[in-house]
């Protein structure tokens, strides 16, 4: 897979039941885990809720995207339209802002900025 250039040596943090990859990494498990490994599953611990904003704002913006009841796989086009969700999200947070860019202390792009790629 190619890569652009500003996700270099970047990963996304996820749950422990992603798996890991080049691209993912996960709480450290173990019997012994050390002291750095411990501080960083607790540091992480607090990041990641955030990753569960963005799904929360979408879930709440966009009813149809109902994971339980209405994206049913082989059934409708989920990907499509949480595809299409999220774009919209995406569009709603650099009008409005969002919880994590206030979190994080870091403004969206603009409209334009977001839209020109």
């Amino acid at each position: 897979m190619e890569q652009e250039p500003c996700f270099t040596g970047k990963v996304i943090y996820g749950d422990g039941g992603y798996g890991v990859s080049d691209f993912v990494c996960a709480p450290y498990h173990g019997a012994n885990p050390t002291v750095y490994q411990l501080a960083l599953n607790t540091l992480m611990s607090t990041k990641r809720l955030t990753v569960e904003w963005l799904f929360k704002d979408v879930k709440t913006q966009w009813s149809h995207v109902n994971w339980h009841i209405k994206m049913q796989a082989r059934k409708t086009r989920a990907g499509l339209k949480f595809s299409t969700a999220m774009l919209l999200t995406n569009i709603h947070t650099c009008l409005y802002g969002s919880q994590t860019a206030r979190y994080f202390n870091c403004p969206p792009p603009s409209l334009e900025e977001y839209l020109s790629g």
